[in-house]
């Protein structure tokens, strides 16, 4: 997550860092919802899946600031925290999808 900007792989395409934070958050949110559904032994998370979204969007906006301040050579970047946003709240609603049709 805070490695050095030469270390990570690089794409030539336009906008895969973004696509990448997209489906890296989706992940995210989904797994750990699904997760919760079934292991949430207090009901923390399972009765309120929007607090997962909400923790993961406060992991990724955590990630950038530590970017910013713990390396020389990786930046804070807004548009990151909205790819992140945009891919969480895509894994939160495919979740509430399945639920809705196959209860678990």
């Amino acid at each position: 997550m805070l490695a050095p900007s030469p270390d990570l792989p690089t794409t030539d395409g336009p906008y895969w860092d973004k696509i990448a934070h997209i489906l890296i958050f989706f992940g995210l949110v989904f797994i750990w919802l699904v997760v919760f559904s079934t292991t949430d032994r207090y009901h923390i998370f399972s009765r309120r899946p929007v607090l997962v979204l909400v923790t993961c969007l406060f992991y990724g906006i955590v990630i950038e600031a530590f970017q910013h301040w713990f390396t020389d050579t990786r930046t804070f970047d807004i548009i990151d925290i909205i790819a992140n946003g945009i891919g969480g709240i895509i894994g939160f609603l495919t979740y509430e999808q399945i639920k809705r049709r196959f209860v678990f």
